[in-house]
């Protein structure tokens, strides 16, 4: 993993031979390392504590989706909050902290970005679990489907990064390259099967996900196929209501899903391209090299601060409202504060 910083080692000097794209680049990498981390953080920190308190609603709380969407809520708050912990202790300088401090700072923020990746993947791929059970299974859903049960489907998924993702702390150590470049990589000498069991770990914890994700979207979609030529069938069975937030839901996750598949794989097929590929030292060719890896970076990022405005998009019209009565609830507390304080 290699962390933000303000230079770059391997940047090259511009000059008047420099191709037509290279300024571009640049000026792209400087917007993409400054500013849209930023925006993104934002956005995503007040998009996710929103989700979180629409989903934790008394009412909400009895639905086995909104359990799994509350703690993909909360996994990737903490994933961009360590995020900017990490970029904190990069520009970190002088007697603000010595490097031991530092040193101590980078594990626990790529320990904890390893684990909340980890755990907001299996998040997503639960909630597709619990969706393809209760579209496929429609009389078993109100025993199968639980809010019970994926409290504790939740808190196993927690454990397994939180637990596994540890052997970050022994067998990872940062490398500088310089004052503010810095990579971990796997320290050595570590056994053959360590090294074996670590890559399967790593590689077991991005595809079971992923391919978790895209095959139940695939049920999913057959599914509802399949129930709209049950429709008047099972009239009888579910109310209006129940329907309606089945189908909100289903939006939901289908609209989260896909944008999931669409922020991560490109990171994820460069990453593998260019472990791959033999170093070039051309610099123009590492300048584009680096502004790809960064924009794919950021798309990656990016994934963890969209939940919420997808809900948005997708919820229907009572999720907006219960968005909006939260909002409404918080402003009336705080005017409610301030009138109070100014009478004092």
């Amino acid at each position: 993993m290699e962390f933000d910083s303000n230079t770059d080692a391997n940047a090259t000097a511009s000059t008047s031979r420099d191709p037509p794209y290279y300024h571009a680049l640049q000026l792209g990498y400087f917007i993409l390392q400054h500013y849209v981390p930023v925006i993104s953080g934002i956005l995503g920190i007040f998009g996710n504590i929103s989700a979180f308190l629409v989903t934790t609603k008394k009412e909400n709380r009895r639905n086995s989706s909104c359990v799994f969407m509350s703690a993909m809520a909360v996994a990737d708050t903490l994933f961009l909050v360590v995020k900017y912990i990490g970029r904190g202790t990069i520009n970190m300088r002088g007697s603000l902290i010595t490097f031991q401090e530092r040193k101590v700072l980078t594990y626990f923020v790529w320990y904890g970005q390893s684990a909340m990746t980890t755990a907001s993947s299996l998040f997503l791929a639960g909630m597709n679990i619990d969706r393809t059970l209760a579209i496929l299974f429609p009389l078993k859903a109100n025993t199968w489907c639980t809010a019970s049960r994926a409290r504790k489907v939740v808190i196993g998924m927690f454990l397994w990064p939180v637990l596994f993702d540890i052997n970050i702390l022994f067998t990872f150590k940062p490398f500088w390259l310089t004052e503010d470049t810095m990579i971990i990589l796997l320290d050595v000498p570590h056994p053959k099967w360590l090294e074996t069991a670590i890559a399967t770990y790593e590689l077991v914890a991005v595809i079971v996900p992923f391919t978790t994700i895209v095959l139940c979207n695939a049920l999913i979609l057959f599914g509802i196929l399949r129930s709209a030529k049950r429709r008047s069938k099972m009239a009888g069975e579910e109310t209006t209501g129940q329907r309606t937030m089945g189908k909100s839901l289903t939006r939901m996750l289908i609209l989260v899903s896909v944008f999931y598949v669409i922020f991560n794989l490109p990171i994820q097929l460069y990453s593998e391209m260019v472990r791959n590929s033999s170093y070039n030292p051309d610099p123009y060719e590492q300048v584009l090299n680096r502004f790809i890896y960064k924009l794919f970076g950021e798309l990656f990022h990016f994934n963890f601060a969209c939940n919420y405005y997808l809900y948005i998009m997708g919820g229907g019209a009572k999720f907006r409202n219960d968005a909006k009565g939260i909002y409404m609830s918080l402003f009336r507390c705080f005017k409610n504060k301030s009138f109070v304080l100014e009478q004092q």
